[in-house]
């Protein structure tokens, strides 16, 4: 499958580290949103906790490509903007990394659940005709006072595309069983 890079405004500044972590926080103006959303010219992962290799193309969210009204449903669905708004979202980090090669499995610093392996990175390259990934940003939450845990991670190739990774975790299993079927509508 080739990559199309999205046409960014030469007007629009590029995202900040400031308005990635409010977009993905869940709680950002609609400019914000598309402008981040925009920022993803490549594949955007979003799978829970227990994905398989196996199932990567399932929890592929390039096309259908995320919106901003994706992103909002998403918002209110899942609870996740109303936990960040009334402050019982915990942030745990929001950094740029040193973009270096990633050569193995990347774990969330805040939840060892959180995990994107070898099979994501693999999935990637063959997807979008790379060779070399790096990490360029990392974001890790928990909403709704710990009943959800996110990291997402920006991946850059060699062919200067932008890949978004999420990995999450929702407890206790009743809502995790809800959630995936929230999840499998909206995203």
């Amino acid at each position: 499958m080739a990559m199309i890079k999205k046409a960014v405004s030469a007007s629009e500044p590029a995202p900040s580290l400031e308005d990635y972590t409010n977009f993905h926080g869940m709680l950002c103006w609609p400019k914000t949103a598309k402008r981040c959303i925009d920022s993803f010219d490549g594949l955007v992962l979003f799978m829970p906790s227990n994905y398989g290799s196996a199932t990567l193309e399932k929890y592929d969210r390039t096309r259908p490509a995320l919106t901003v009204l994706r992103y909002y449903l998403l918002v209110l669905i899942s609870f996740t903007g109303l936990s960040t708004l009334l402050k019982i979202t915990k942030f745990h980090c929001a950094r740029q990394e040193n973009a270096q090669p990633i050569t193995g499995p990347i774990a969330a610093e805040s939840n060892e659940d959180l995990i994107a392996d070898e099979s994501v990175w693999q999935y990637i390259m063959d997807q979008s005709q790379t060779k070399n990934l790096k990490l360029t940003r990392r974001f890790e939450y928990s909403f709704c006072c710990g009943l959800i845990s996110v990291v997402m991670l920006h991946i850059t190739c060699s062919r200067n595309l932008l890949h978004l990774v999420e990995v999450y975790q929702v407890k206790p299993r009743p809502l995790r069983d809800a959630y995936s079927s929230f999840f499998s509508i909206t995203c």
